[in-house]
């Protein structure tokens, strides 16, 4: 949450202001079509991690009612304590997969991190005021010490 807070204050330091609602929203939509492609790219490779290790000391008919509803608890009454410990760890592999996924994404976003050049917070066209407001104070100063009002 407080990465993307860092980077709406950002992007609204670095836009000029008659853009700054366009900037906003850009930045929300954004923010909520990430969220959606990496929910469906956990859930596929949740439920394909599932589908496709689905050993065999399950028995068949729970193995075919976990094919059907990947997301749902699998009932484990009346299974062995064995078959109850391989339909865990074949939650617990699918967990895993998703985790290895967005541990490696995480890892690359630390890398490409050193690569970014900080701006701060000012914008073009302020620095350009100020620049121009200074040159403006100094000259008004020099005119009134040459008139000795200073």
């Amino acid at each position: 949450m407080l990465t993307w807070c860092l980077a709406l204050v950002a992007a609204q330091a670095h836009s000029p202001k008659q853009d700054r609602a366009v900037v906003i929203s850009a930045r929300n939509f954004i923010r909520s079509l990430g969220g959606a492609a990496g929910l469906a790219i956990a859930s596929a490779i949740f439920s394909n991690t599932i589908v496709h290790q689905i050993s065999v000391g399950i028995p068949d008919q729970l193995a075919s009612r976990i094919q059907e509803a990947v997301f749902e608890v699998p009932d484990l009454a009346g299974l062995s304590e064995e078959q109850k410990g391989l339909v865990l760890d074949l939650y617990a592999r699918a967990a895993r997969s998703v985790f290895y996924l967005w541990f490696g994404a995480m890892a690359v976003c630390l890398g490409l991190m050193f690569f970014i050049k900080d701006k701060g917070l000012t914008r073009n066209d302020e620095e350009k005021e100020s620049g121009a407001s200074s040159v403006v104070d100094s000259g008004e100063l020099l005119n009134a010490k040459a008139e000795g009002a200073i």
